[in-house]
Parts: C-alpha cells; sequence; structure tokens
C-alpha cells in the first residue's frame, strides 16, 4: 500500500542518518519526494525533494542532481507554479548539456514541453517536444521518440480539429513501441488514439480501442493506466446515455486510482461519476459521491476542484428540495472559487445564488 511504502522509507531514512550513510540517506530522500509526488501529496514531496537535492549537490551526484530537478519541476507544474516548473526543468536541460548527456537532455526538455503544454501555451510546448524528438532519434532512443510522437500528437487533438495529421503521429509512435515489443506504450497509443476517436464522435471504436488498452494495462499489473483508461470508457457509456454501465465502470476505475495511490484522477472520476448519479436520479449517491471527493480536495488543497463539487452538491441538493443546504454549498463554491481564480465558473455561480437568495426571500 502507498501510506506503508512512506512509512518504511521514513524509517530507512532514520536509519541512514543514525549510522551517518550519506549516499542511502540520498537515496531515501529523492524516493520519498518521489512516493509523496505520485501520491498528491506535492508539499511534502517538494520538501524532500530539496534535501536531496542539496545532498546530491554536496556528493557531486550529477546525475542524482538531475532526476531531482526534473521531481522538483514536475512538483512544481502539478501545483500550478509554472514559473518554478520552468525553471527547475531549465536547470535540469542545463546540468544534462554539461554533462554532455543527450538523454537526460531530451528528457528535460520533453518536461518543458508538458509544462509549457498545461499552461496552454501550445506553439512552445510542440517546440521543445520536437526538439525531444530530434534528439531521440539522432541518438536511437525509441521509447523517447515513440513518446515525443505521442505528446505532439495528444497537444495537437485538445487544439485542432483536422484529425489527419494527428493519427499519422499516432500511428507513427504506435509503429516504433512495436518495433521495441513495448506492450505498455502501444497501450498508452491505443488509450490516445481512443481520444481521437471519441472527438470523432466514433464512440463504438474507441470503446474497442479502450478494451485492448485496459487488457494490457491490466496484464503490466499498471494500476494507475487501467484506472484512468477505465475512466475514459466510462466516458464513451456517460456520452452513449448507457449510464448503468458509466457507474459501474467509473466504480472499477476510482478503486484501481486509489490503489495506486493517484489522488488527483480520483477526483476526475468522483466529479464524473456524481454526474451520471445525479442524472440518474439517484440524488443519495450524488450527494454522497461529491462530499467524498469533497474530502479529498481539501486535503490536496484544491481550491478550484472544491468550488467545482460544492456547487455541485448545491445543485444536487437544490433537486432534492433542501434549499438551506443547496444555499449553504453554493456560497462555499464561491468563496473557494475566488481563491482559485476560476472567474468562468464563479460568474456561473454567484449569478445563481443571486437567484436562490431572491427566491428564499419572495
Amino acid at each position: 500500500r502507498p501510506a506503508n511504502r512512506i512509512k518504511w522509507l521514513e524509517i530507512a531514512l532514520k536509519a541512514s542518518r543514525i549510522v551517518q550513510d550519506t549516499e542511502a540517506e540520498n537515496s531515501h530522500l529523492l524516493n520519498l519526494g518521489l512516493e509523496n509526488s505520485s501520491q498528491g501529496s506535492f508539499p511534502q514531496a517538494l520538501d524532500y525533494l530539496q534535501q536531496a537535492l542539496e545532498l546530491a549537490k554536496k556528493l557531486n551526484k550529477k546525475s542524482d542532481e538531475g532526476v531531482v530537478l526534473r521531481q522538483m519541476g514536475i512538483a512544481h507544474a502539478a501545483t500550478g507554479n509554472i514559473p518554478r516548473a520552468l525553471e527547475f526543468h531549465q536547470q535540469e536541460m542545463e546540468l544534462a548539456r554539461s554533462r554532455g548527456d543527450k538523454t537526460d537532455e531530451g528528457k528535460a526538455l520533453m518536461s518543458l514541453g508538458h509544462v509549457y503544454k498545461i499552461s496552454n501555451d501550445i506553439p512552445h510546448a510542440l517546440e521543445f517536444f520536437q526538439r525531444c524528438l530530434l534528439i531521440a532519434q539522432e541518438s536511437g532512443e525509441k521509447r523517447m521518440e515513440g513518446q515525443a510522437l505521442k505528446d505532439m500528437a495528444d497537444t495537437r487533438l485538445a487544439t485542432e480539429n483536422d484529425l489527419a495529421p494527428i493519427l499519422d503521429l499516432y500511428a507513427k509512435a504506435l509503429s516504433v513501441f512495436q518495433s521495441t515489443k513495448d506492450k505498455h506504450g502501444e497501450a498508452l497509443i491505443l488509450k490516445s488514439m481512443c481520444q481521437a476517436e471519441m472527438k470523432m464522435n466514433n464512440n463504438h471504436k474507441a470503446a474497442e480501442f479502450f478494451e485492448k488498452a485496459i487488457a494490457v494495462f491490466r496484464k503490466a499489473r499498471d494500476m494507475r493506466n487501467e484506472g484512468l483508461t477505465l475512466h475514459n470508457l466510462g466516458m464513451v457509456h456517460e456520452a452513449e446515455r448507457k449510464l448503468p454501465s458509466a457507474i459501474e465502470v467509473y466504480n472499477k476505475a476510482l478503486e484501481l486510482l486509489q490503489r495506486s495511490g493517484d489522488k488527483k484522477e480520483m477526483l476526475v472520476t468522483l466529479e464524473h461519476l456524481g454526474k451520471v448519479y445525479k442524472e440518474s436520479v439517484e440524488n443519495d449517491r450524488a450527494i454522497k459521491t461529491y462530499e467524498r471527493g469533497l474530502v479529498l480536495a481539501k486535503e490536496l488543497m484544491d481550491r478550484s476542484f472544491e468550488g467545482k463539487l460544492n456547487w455541485h452538491l448545491s445543485q444536487v441538493l437544490e433537486i432534492s428540495g433542501n434549499r438551506p443546504k443547496a444555499v449553504k454549498y453554493a456560497e462555499l463554491a464561491a468563496k473557494c472559487l475566488e481563491s482559485a481564480k476560476d472567474s468562468v465558473l464563479k460568474d456561473e455561480v454567484k449569478k445563481k445564488l443571486e437567484e436562490m437568495k431572491t427566491q428564499k426571500e419572495l
């Protein structure tokens, strides 16, 4: 279990400090950073990673220093601190260049592409993925080549409507992974191709791809990607109004995401599941699902998601006839969205809140 892994790593860290084994201490600090990051506990992850960075510099372990810089960039990006994420990945790239390590330079370029992508700077994202692709092809790094092609396709899929060149990129990536007999990489491409098929409203074909990808992830015991793919399959059922099937698949996805420790993706699945319960007129289950998500959003200090879930709860409570509570949750939603600077939903919530209060007075 993820919580147990952190517990044992903390014990190992204490032991390494008692015997003054700095090599082991450095390894345990890095692993604690990685484990906390994988579970969405980013403040704790950054604390361990900062300690690991200082120790790696002291020990002159340049390879470990690069790994720590990459993970600190990932953690800052996950918490929305884009400038700090770019800063750490830039340091990672410069360190790799100073060592003449093309593989690590490619990884840093890929990381920079991901940060630009989440900040919606698509031109820069594509530029860095392209640079990563060139390095991968020059150095014969097949897995990196396939991933760079996939990243370019995924980025364009989110912003473009002409899917032919995007599917061509996916086909090239699939060919690269097949040439290396990388079944896991193939499954990731199939998962992305499913999303392209969904965009073209080819839900039946998308479902077929998802089923194939799920089988590969299950065989590889990759619970996180199996859970993510099940979530996407649930979205297909939801789009086709197959609500009982969507509920079943979302619940399976939740179980796997919980076991893999991915709390952030659990939030997304809980939001979808609550919506399907609401549309199935299972309001009690919708309320419990949103409340479960709310606990998780507070734990992750995600004010935007906390605001969205408070708003969903308000809507279900109003439908259920509990207006006082509906108003209360709408007010909480407005406060959360204000602090998260989520202006679009905030304006919608404030408008509806005024209507609810006016109706109450009448």
